[in-house]
């Protein structure tokens, strides 16, 4: 996944940077999926959400898609993750696909809420 980065990193201008990869740049979709462990351990958190994103508004402009696993892996990274700057990053990639905050809405709140009853002790503390 390292090479797939740094070939997306290098082939768009530096002030494109910011939105992100989308899951192509990746590798695609199933590659994505399949490297779960390398988002959710790494400091590439906030490229996993800007492709899915980047996916949603896709499918979403063609009509076509369901992306509840894609959903759930960014759920479960913002979970999972220990990395405080890979959290920020994710965080700060959905203020930037308010669509995509939108959509795991319901199932962030309930997730921060945990978070709350459980004293910060979760992910990102």
């Amino acid at each position: 996944m390292d090479e797939r980065i740094t070939a997306w990193a290098h082939s768009v201008p530096a002030g494109a940077r910011r939105d992100g990869p989308s899951l192509a740049d990746l590798g695609g979709k199933d590659e994505v999926l399949a490297a779960d462990a390398y988002f959710f351990d790494g400091p590439f958190l906030d490229h996993l959400v800007s492709a899915v994103a980047h996916q949603m508004e896709h499918e979403v402009e063609n009509g076509e898609g369901d992306d509840a696993d894609l959903h759930e892996l960014v759920i479960a990274g913002l979970a999972a993750t220990t990395r405080h700057v890979a959290f920020a990053g994710a965080v700060d990639a959905l203020t930037r696909h308010p669509a995509l905050a939108r959509a795991l809405g319901p199932v962030l709140r309930i997730w921060i809420f945990g978070l709350w009853l459980d004293g910060g002790h979760g992910a990102a503390t």
